[in-house]
């Protein structure tokens, strides 16, 4: 192999791992609009019935109303920490943990401290937080992949997204983004033959995801290197 290809294959793996380490920087702050929806639905089953027969589970519901309204606005501290006459998701987790709704808090307190910063005390909040539903599953195991990957360890980081697309393989909106995410933090891991697997995966299964696009450019740079 001569010097100028050796050179093009050096460019061609700096570029890449530029890339991935960009994508974490830019990706620091996690789009959770996706799935407000999706949570309030699966977590908290508001309705008449649990109101009546489970009080404690209908007055965590009552507290969360605000603290939702301020996590729907981006409104991320207050959401957390409570605006001095509503409650935020830390003091309803205390009082309210053992309930379903509690139990939710936990989620959406561990997002809403990722999006303030306070990465060690996120995946706190979202590892103590449990679910059997597999979207929430991977938004908890993708969410604690970013705590990890803001605190810098990329070991941990691509352990929590690759337990985050197991969670939901064949779901269209999770799976690509999580399975992209992987695939970066392989890159910066150094692991490039299981990140160029993972984007074939992705390329192949979820071609027409904003993600799967991306993956293209990263498989061809990486396909290059060999």
């Amino acid at each position: 192999m001569s010097k100028k290809d050796t050179d093009k294959i050096y460019e061609a793996e700096q570029r890449v791992e530029a890339k991935a380490r960009g994508f974490f920087e830019r990706n620091s702050k996690i789009i959770v609009g996706v799935t407000i929806g999706f949570i309030l639905l699966v977590i908290l089953g508001f309705g008449y019935k649990q109101l009546i027969l489970v009080p404690k589970e209908g007055k965590a519901q009552t507290q969360m109303i605000r603290a939702q309204q301020y996590f729907e606005l981006d409104s991320f501290n207050l959401a957390l920490n409570g605006d001095g006459v509503s409650q935020g998701f830390k003091n309803i987790i205390s009082q309210y943990g053992s309930t379903k709704a509690g139990n939710g808090a936990k989620l959406y307190a561990g997002i809403s401290a990722l999006q303030t910063g306070e990465f060690k005390e996120a995946l706190g909040f979202l590892q103590d937080f449990s679910t059997e539903d597999a979207m929430l599953t991977a938004r908890k195991f993708g969410c604690m992949g970013d705590a990890h990957a803001e605190l810098n360890d990329m070991v941990a980081a691509e352990e929590n997204y690759k337990k985050a697309v197991d969670a939901d393989v064949e779901n269209i909106i999770t799976a690509p983004f999580y399975l992209y995410k992987l695939a970066m933090a392989q890159v910066v891991n150094k692991k490039e033959d299981d990140a160029i697997k993972n984007l074939e995966a992705l390329t192949e299964n979820f071609p027409t995801s904003a993600e799967g696009t991306i993956a293209q450019i990263d498989l061809a740079e990486l396909q290059a290197k060999k």
